[in-house]
């Protein structure tokens, strides 16, 4: 997770790779960060609502300008309840965690790719977008 939209051709093209030739629905996440661990335990994300809304349009704006069906939402700043809120609205065939090549976020540091592996049924896959 980063306070960085991910965005760009390699962004499409990744997606495009696991659409394949079948026509797909992309759901977007975006997390509502904390700005340190404190605010994070305490649940105070007000001022990452803001930045997740713009992280969030930034990037269904470079899927649907590449001809990607694309909807999202702003998410929770912990990666497990976030997936989890939105398999309950949306059917997923697979769980994509996109990131930025020096991506040092909490979903490494605390395994919660590992532990999303292990607890969904979707397969998870992380992808790396320069």
């Amino acid at each position: 997770m980063t306070g960085e939209a991910v965005t760009g051709n390699g962004l499409r093209d990744e997606i495009a790779k696991h659409l394949g030739d079948e026509e797909g629905e992309v759901f977007v996440v975006s997390p509502a960060l904390a700005k340190d661990r404190l605010h994070q335990f305490t649940g105070d994300v007000d001022e990452g609502l803001g930045a997740a809304q713009e992280r969030l349009d930034a990037t269904l704006d470079e899927l649907r300008a590449g001809g990607i069906e694309a909807d999202g939402v702003v998410g929770d700043s912990e990666p497990d309840r976030a997936i989890e809120d939105v398999l309950a609205r949306f059917e997923a065939d697979e769980i994509l965690v996109i990131t930025h090549p020096d991506e040092k976020g909490r979903w490494l540091e605390s395994e919660a790719f590992e532990r999303a592996s292990d607890y969904f049924e979707q397969p998870v896959t992380r992808i790396v977008v320069e």
